[in-house]
């Protein structure tokens, strides 16, 4: 560490740190200071040390509130995560309190999974815990362990293998894939058979392209080459293309369910036997009670409703 280093870390304090966090959460002095019990002034005063520190101005006053600098916004998950650490040192995470938190909670999901616990899980945070928030990532395999190991992430869902050993991981319950069409499409009142599974068009989903999906190694191994005529990053982007054409998806069966009636979809069963949609939680290891009483909140949004 050099010397000008030590300089600026001997200027910075958790006072300053939580200000900044304060201002990049809410956009305004004013409730930066309410939160903290400081005057207006003293938020100001503080941003005006802050900007000197990084040689920055952070934040640029607008209309709507103070925007942040790209530069604010690449110093957000490290204010995070240095925050979140001194918790940690100092005890306080153990004396979480829901009903009061302000805590930003980062979560990790496959694109399958957003749509079954975005709903449930806001639920909960009205009823528990009013004043803390949550940002839900798609993310998904080894970069989503990445990311919790990095300290990106307090809690990740998704498919893991051997990479979640250490880790706290759960796994909650397996999802049969099934074959989705538009309620209307030309095969609605066929049987599902091998043939038609090659006949049909299909999309499947991806944020990497490419044209495979998770299925397709098991099914080319029963003598089933799909035919692929469109690769989208989104299941909502797929659920559009199948509303709208004969094309077909295959889908976890809950998440199937939860789009069936809204969208006018048929979900229905495959003729053979592929491996389910495995889903797992994982958080970071370490005592943490925020982070602990949010892995039962999502655990309980996807197990319980």
């Amino acid at each position: 560490m050099t010397d000008i280093d030590r300089t600026k870390i001997r200027q910075l304090d958790f006072k300053l740190l939580l200000i900044l966090q304060g201002v990049l959460r809410y956009r305004r002095t004013v409730e930066v200071a309410d939160e903290l019990g400081l005057s207006q002034p003293a938020v100001s005063h503080a941003l005006r040390r802050l900007r000197e520190l990084f040689g920055d101005p952070l934040f640029i006053r607008k209309p709507h509130g103070l925007e942040p600098t790209q530069h604010a916004l690449a110093l957000a998950p490290i204010v995070e995560s240095l925050l979140n650490q001194a918790n940690q040192a100092v005890g306080l995470i153990d004396s979480f309190d829901p009903g009061t938190s302000t805590r930003d909670f980062r979560i990790g999901s496959p694109d399958l999974l957003g749509p079954l616990i975005v709903a449930p899980l806001m639920k909960r945070f009205a009823a528990s815990a009013p004043r803390a928030r949550f940002t839900l990532r798609t993310i998904v395999g080894r970069e989503a362990i990445v990311a919790l190991a990095q300290d990106q992430l307090d809690i990740t869902l998704g498919q893991f293998g051997n990479e979640v050993t250490e880790f706290t991981a759960e796994h909650l319950y397996d999802d049969p894939y099934v074959l989705v069409t538009r309620a209307r499409h030309p095969s609605a009142k066929q049987r599902i058979t091998q043939k038609l599974l090659k006949e049909l068009p299909f999309v499947t989903m991806s944020t990497r392209g490419g044209f495979r999906g998770f299925t397709d190694a098991e099914l080319e191994g029963h003598g089933i080459h799909r035919r692929v005529v469109a690769n989208v990053p989104r299941f909502s982007t797929a659920i559009e293309i199948v509303r709208h054409s004969d094309a077909a998806i295959l889908c976890p069966g809950r998440l199937a369910a939860h789009y069936s009636a809204p969208f006018k979809l048929l979900a229905r069963r495959l003729p053979l036997e592929l491996r389910p949609f495995r889903v797992m939680i994982v958080k970071r290891p370490g005592p943490d009670a925020g982070r602990d009483w949010l892995f039962d909140e999502i655990r309980a949004s996807l197990t319980q409703g």
